[in-house]
């Protein structure tokens, strides 16, 4: 499936890069052109902070009554509906047949359903709900809990526990999905650090220290470096395999963004993040001559983000709050090419994917997934 146009987990997967180099219809060229190909209204009326993932001709998405549903990728048409011990808050994973998803407050599942018919495969119980989404890799499930700071390895088959080990310093309230990579698992914590794990044995490698608090942004890989932003308004750069020591600092971090940075997305050699001053900022993913590296553009949203960009076709896409809307940027200049205005009853932040010539938005509050396609000349 990575070798595909889909979008089968959050940032598509892989290193989280939320880049989809197989899209070849939504690009500088076409993305003016975006129109409305098809809405799915939230038949429970619940809100939705799922990400939608998309995978095989179908588009998953949970929300908080709790259910996962799957739509027609095609029409939006509702194809099932499966119920969960608790809010979905991330996006699902599909891998094998399989959806897997995760509940975070009033839950404590880690559930498998078979993707085309909805059936419930497997459910394990965590000791805390998770409010990031789950990775799969070469056949292993990886999750991690909420307010204790477990780290979960399960096989993916079957939801048997594999390992469980415990973030350091984790003091509940953030949303990790783990980045996979190279047969290490990376997370950010609560603490200020970035830990690595090993991916067979669960055993800490290394940490890095970012100088704030991880809440909301994941960890992604791009240009043999990790980054992950921190609470503290930073985008912070270790090293893949660390530094050789126990604890490492940072080989860049970016000039103080607003704190409250969003999971960067990379692509074409940059790094863009979002920040809760509603900016999109770009920079070189190999950093600069100097520990502080500035950004190499900036470009207003009109709008306060803490959602992930994704990128494709050489365009960023990212949604603000305040405007309600979905803006399309150049990823050369943050050239500002399409812009999607909500209305009222839309409002809140969203999470984007980009596949197979379409672009899903799903509206978190009030949960409306829109389909966007380029329009016929």
């Amino acid at each position: 499936m990575a070798g595909t146009a889909n979008w089968p987990e959050f940032q598509r997967g892989g290193r989280h890069q939320g880049f989809n180099p197989f899209e070849k219809k939504l690009t500088r060229a076409t993305v003016g052109r975006l129109r409305v190909a098809w809405r799915f209204d939230n038949p429970s009326g619940c809100t939705s902070y799922s990400g939608p993932t998309v995978a095989d001709g179908r588009v998953y998405v949970g929300n908080y009554c709790p259910y996962l549903y799957a739509v027609d990728e095609r029409t939006g048409r509702l194809l099932w509906t499966a119920t969960t011990d608790g809010k979905v808050e991330s996006a699902p994973a599909v891998a094998d047949g399989r959806v897997f998803v995760t509940t975070g407050y009033t839950g404590r599942g880690v559930y498998a359903f078979d993707a085309a018919t909805g059936e419930r495969l497997w459910r394990y119980e965590m000791t805390d709900g998770s409010l990031g989404s789950p990775s799969v890799r070469h056949g292993v499930l990886y999750v991690a809990a909420d307010k204790d700071g477990a780290l979960y390895a399960l096989e993916a088959a079957t939801g048997r526990p594999l390992w469980r080990s415990v973030v350091p310093g984790w003091a509940g309230g953030s949303a990790q999905s783990p980045l996979v990579v190279g047969g290490t698992v990376y997370v950010g914590s609560t603490d200020g650090y970035l830990y690595a794990f090993d991916a067979v044995t669960g055993r800490t490698l290394w940490r890095g220290a970012t100088g704030g608090p991880i809440h909301r942004s994941s960890v992604i890989a791009a240009s043999g470096h990790v980054f992950v932003g921190s609470d503290g308004g930073t985008l912070v750069a270790f090293p893949l395999s660390g530094c050789g020591e126990s604890t490492c600092q940072p080989s860049w971090r970016s000039r103080s963004l607003t704190p409250g940075t969003s999971t960067a997305a990379a692509a074409y050699g940059r790094v863009y993040v979002t920040d809760s001053d509603g900016y999109m900022n770009a920079f070189s993913a190999r950093g600069c001559d100097a520990l502080l590296c500035p950004a190499v553009w900036r470009t207003a949203l009109g709008g306060v983000n803490d959602r992930a960009p994704a990128v494709a076709g050489r365009v960023v896409y990212a949604t603000s709050a305040r405007n309600r809307a979905v803006t399309a940027l150049d990823t050369r200049s943050g050239a500002v090419l399409w812009r999607f205005i909500r209305r009222t009853e839309y409002g809140g932040n969203a999470d984007i994917s980009v596949a197979n010539g379409r672009l899903f938005v799903n509206f978190t509050w009030t949960f409306k997934l829109f389909a966007f396609q380029v329009a016929q000349e």
